[in-house]
């Protein structure tokens, strides 16, 4: 279809069956394992699949869980307007494959725990467990109504649906196959709407190439556009995106979203052994950095199919996340049954995410509200208020849903969310995991003051941004009647290739850098860096409060509670950081593979377990009091 067309194609009957088989495949799907089988009758099925589940079927699911409509509609408008550099994300994939398989899933795993902040009452105490899942659940609840809004901002682009409605639609489906089906309809819907999102962004990216004129082509024109810039080295911190902003920053976000969010770190508890979740982590987060290229490559695709006529500066459409959704009606509208089904791929995003957080926020409820109060109820029973909770809290993200539709644009406005949740919680898990010396004064000291410190600067960004500029948006393929409104950046650089518009407003100064700012100001940090930032805070004020107060003598810290890495930089600290009574162990590795390691850290007759066959004889201890 001709991309200069001010008409947008809506749908017709056979792109609503389309939409509505793939929303009755997923709830069917829910429903199976809810009605079927053991029916999710105890709070080990409805929240882990009685720890059974394979590492395949989880990393699709963390996959399909972690992207949602975000990622779908979110990451390629971002390549669209400012270029492939976002794809330089997927490069931390490796960093954060290490930090959560050899510190947070060894810890929650041996644990056995069903919510990970259950972490906190064993490692600190209850006022720490509650201030960071309240913490947690308000960030939880907001994530819900921002991706049950995407997919429906989609739906109302492109079929004249009222958003209320798409809403609604999207919401109800959601909440009904979720609290019904437990953690395994959840898992395997999730499997299902991986392969339809994947299958939307294959089908966008080929048709796009032929229609523009294969290859070659897309990226002839995108780098007329300056969208060529794969990598960018930049130290400048102000730039919104460089190599430092998305690795560094980014890194922060994916360890918090893949090793310290119960929506993830629930499916690898669900696996069958340490082993299996270990392998579902690495799977699903090289899943996640192919996915965020593919998304980018759609981007790139999509603006050298808009390259001679931007439907954001002609106003087709207002907000760029609809590029996507217009992108499809343009591509393959007039192809029955395919809008819908595209479309659809954006819903199914959106629903493995809201089905996700829906079943995360259930365990929550259970093990940090109800369990704790009401020690003596019935298992039965819990999963049966746990389901009403659960679906509670869809009818609640869907009243979210309404306010998120006056944000701005989805990945920006989600991205910020998280820096600002991401950080303090990753800080308190961190002090926890790897610095014993942290008391419960001082993690919720570092908390508080994080928090405090990345919610005003998130504030101060979105009320006093820097200027950013973007490559340019041509319209010089459209007609001169297409042309309503134009932006004054925008129609700058436009007046290069359409000198004949005489009404194009023209700026003093306008680089050509994708992401460059101009000036300096206290919000001049990219958002990528409020995560780090909150991070940092986080652990500085927490680690100088529990030594000001008090610090704890590593010794009395249960070694289950530490992450592996501890035992290994244990042994280059000094005798008084290690603990008051540390032993110097000598012990002849020649003679015995002798491991010696605390039965009880707070036992204080200071036993020691030797976990060989046969306890030695004699062994070269040097004590040093």
């Amino acid at each position: 279809m001709d991309p200069n067309s001010t008409s947008s194609s809506i749908f017709g009957v056979v792109d609503y069956l389309a939409l509505l088989l793939v929303l009755a495949i997923s709830t069917a799907i829910g429903l199976y394992h809810g009605v079927c089988g053991s029916r999710q009758q105890t709070t080990q099925e409805y929240f882990l699949g009685n720890r059974e589940m394979g590492p395949i079927p989880v990393a699709l699911s963390i996959l399909a869980s972690y992207m949602s409509a975000i990622t779908y509609l979110g990451t390629p408008a971002e390549a669209y307007i400012y270029g492939p550099e976002f794809w330089m994300i997927s490069l931390n994939c490796a960093i954060v494959g290490v930090v959560i398989t050899r510190t947070f899933i060894p810890i929650f795993y041996r644990l056995q725990l069903t919510s990970i902040y259950e972490y906190f009452d064993k490692r600190f105490n209850k006022a720490v467990r509650m201030s960071v899942v309240a913490f947690s659940t308000a960030f939880g609840l907001l994530y819900l109504g921002i991706v049950i809004y995407a997919p429906s901002l989609a739906l109302n682009a492109v079929a004249g649906i009222s958003l209320p409605l798409s809403i609604l639609t999207m919401g109800l489906v959601c909440t009904l196959y979720t609290s019904v089906g437990g953690i395994k309809g959840v898992i395997w819907t999730d499997v299902f709407q991986f392969s339809a999102m994947m299958l939307g962004f294959f089908i966008m990216i080929i048709a796009g190439c032929v229609q523009v004129g294969g290859v070659g082509k897309v990226w002839q024109l995108a780098a007329e556009g300056n969208r060529t810039r794969v990598l960018d080295f930049r130290i400048d911190p102000r730039i919104r995106h460089t190599f430092f902003t998305l690795v560094i920053g980014g890194t922060f976000q994916v360890v918090f979203n893949c090793g310290c969010n119960q929506l993830i770190v629930q499916r690898f508890l669900s696996c069958s052994s340490e082993k299996n979740a270990k392998i579902a982590a690495w799977l699903g987060v090289g899943l996640i950095g192919f996915t965020q290229i593919i998304a980018v490559v759609t981007g790139i695709v999509m603006y050298a199919f808009y390259a001679h006529c931007d439907p954001l500066t002609t106003e087709r459409i207002t907000k760029q996340d609809q590029l996507i959704p217009l992108f499809i009606v343009d591509l393959v509208g007039n192809v029955p049954g395919m809008s819908g089904l595209l479309v659809s791929c954006a819903f199914s995003a959106s629903l493995s995410s809201v089905s996700s957080g829906m079943n995360a926020l259930a365990a929550i409820a259970a093990e940090d509200f109800i369990k704790p109060n009401f020690k003596d109820i019935d298992d039965k029973k819990l999963t049966i208020i746990t389901k009403f909770f659960s679906a509670g809290c869809g009818l609640f993200g869907i009243v979210l849903a309404f306010i998120a539709s006056v944000m701005g644009d989805i990945l920006n406005s989600t991205l910020l969310l998280m820096g600002i949740v991401s950080g303090p919680v990753l800080g308190v898990f961190t002090l926890g995991v790897f610095f014993p010396w942290s008391t419960s004064k001082g993690v919720l000291t570092g908390l508080f003051v994080g928090s405090i410190c990345g919610i005003g600067y998130a504030v101060g960004i979105q009320r006093n941004p820097s200027p950013t500029f973007e490559p340019p948006l041509f319209i010089d393929g459209c007609s001169a009647g297409d042309v309503t409104t134009i932006n004054p950046y925008t129609s700058y650089m436009n007046e290069l290739n359409m000198t004949s518009m005489e009404h194009i407003v023209q700026p003093t100064d306008a680089p050509f850098i994708a992401g460059e700012v101009s000036g300096y100001n206290f919000y001049s940090l990219s958002y990528l860096y409020i995560s780090f930032m909150a991070w940092f805070i986080c652990m500085v004020v927490g680690l100088a409060v529990s030594f000001l107060t008090g610090a704890n003598d590593p010794l009395t810290v249960d070694s289950e509670l530490l992450s592996p890495f501890w035992e290994s930089f244990c042994c280059c600290l000094p005798d008084k950081l290690r603990g008051k009574d540390i032993r110097i162990r000598n012990v002849n590795l020649s003679q015995s593979a002798l491991y010696v390691r605390r039965t009880s850290p707070k036992d204080q007759n200071d036993k020691f377990e030797f976990e060989n066959e046969e306890k030695p004889k004699s062994t070269p201890i040097e004590e040093n009091v």
